[in-house]
């Protein structure tokens, strides 16, 4: 739901300047598609910045259901696989200014990573080609299990 809200979100923007509509007129198309998000149901948080500055933010429906919970504008999100893409790009941004390798090999820059059978580069991580399982054992190398998160 958050995704679709998100994809939403980008495709408004697209729209406002192909279209030259108002901000105002935004705000209400995004207004309009985010309510279906319910109170007592799950919800979408949407926030707007423009260069630093907020300037949009708003949160729908619940943040959890089972302790009846609302999500507010406060609410922290774990921003989970919508990050892939923007690692990425920040990946490839680091090897276009030479500053790595996406054939480095991983523990060059993760060092608590066992040592397998073979290396295992930057680019076999950026397209889940490692033999890496679950990125959850990664996590608590670092002290940050699973069923720690807040």
């Amino acid at each position: 739901m958050r995704k679709a809200c998100f994809v939403v979100t980008i495709l408004l923007a697209s729209l406002s300047v192909s279209f030259a509509q108002s901000w105002q007129d935004t705000l209400t198309v995004i207004d309009q598609l985010c309510s279906r998000y319910q109170p007592d149901r799950p919800g979408c948080q949407l926030s707007i910045s423009r260069y630093g500055k907020l300037i949009y933010s708003k949160a729908w429906g619940m943040a959890d259901m089972e302790r009846q919970v609302p999500l507010t504008n406060s609410s922290i999100i774990e921003a989970g696989s919508v990050s892939k893409q923007f690692t990425a790009a920040a990946v490839l941004l680091l090897e276009q200014q030479q500053k790595l390798s996406l054939q480095d090999n991983i523990r060059k820059y993760v060092p608590e990573l066992p040592i397998y059978n073979y290396p295992i580069t930057i680019s076999q991580l950026m397209h889940h080609t490692s033999g890496l399982r679950d990125w959850g054992a990664i996590a608590q190398l670092a002290g940050w299990p699973r069923t720690t998160k807040t």
